[in-house]
C-alpha cells in the first residue's frame, strides 16, 4: 500500500508525512496511493511528485532527510519547501479530487502542527504521527470514492474492502502491542 508522503515531518506524504504530501514509494512505484493503476487520481499523483521533486531542487530541503534534526528544529529551506509543496496540494491535487476539504484540513492540520514545533508545544515526531493517521484516512476516503465512481465500481469496491480489512488489521494488532 502506498501513503500520501505530508510535509516535512510528513511528506506532503502526499509529499507532506516524511515531510508527508508525495506517496511514499519506489522510484519506479506509480504513484497510486494504494487503489491500483487507474485510479481516478494518479495522473494527479504523479504530477504531484514532478512538483515536490521541483519543490526540492527549488529550496535545498529534503524532507526524507531529517535524521540529523532536533525534535524542535525546522531544516534550513524547510519553510520555502512547504509553502511550495502547500502550493502543490492547492492547484494540482484538490482540484482533482472528489474530496477537496480532506487535503485543506491536512495542509491546516500541518501548518498548526509546524507552528508548535516552532514554539516547541509539538515534536517533529508528534507533527509525522498526525500528519500519517490524516493521509491514511485520506487514502480511505479517495479509495471509498473512487469505489463510487461510475466507471469503476467493480474494482474500487473491492479494493475499498481490502483496505477496510487490511485497517482493522492494523488496529487488532496495535491493540496486542504492550
Amino acid at each position: 500500500m502506498h501513503f500520501i508522503k505530508v510535509l516535512p515531518g510528513l511528506a506532503l506524504g502526499i509529499a507532506l508525512t516524511a515531510g508527508v504530501f508525495a506517496p511514499a514509494r519506489a522510484a519506479d512505484e506509480p504513484a497510486t496511493m494504494g487503489t491500483g493503476a487507474g485510479s481516478y487520481m494518479e495522473a494527479a499523483f504523479k504530477q504531484f511528485d514532478a512538483h515536490v521533486a521541483e519543490c526540492t531542487k527549488k529550496t535545498g530541503y529534503d524532507p526524507d532527510n531529517t535524521s540529523n534534526l532536533g525534535k524542535h528544529e525546522l531544516a534550513p529551506g524547510e519553510e520555502k519547501w512547504r509553502a511550495c509543496a502547500y502550493q502543490g496540494v492547492e492547484t494540482i491535487l484538490i482540484p482533482a479530487t472528489g474530496n477537496p476539504v480532506m487535503y485543506t484540513t491536512l495542509i491546516q492540520t500541518h501548518k498548526i502542527m509546524t507552528d508548535n514545533i516552532r514554539r516547541k508545544a509539538s515534536t517533529r515526531a508528534e507533527r509525522k504521527r498526525q500528519i500519517e493517521d490524516l493521509v491514511q484516512d485520506i487514502e480511505f476516503k479517495e479509495i471509498e470514492f473512487d469505489a463510487t465512481r461510475a466507471d469503476s465500481p467493480k474494482k474500487g469496491t473491492q479494493t475499498a474492502q481490502a483496505m477496510d480489512t487490511d485497517r482493522m488489521r492494523d488496529m487488532v494488532d496495535s491493540l496486542r502491542m504492550p
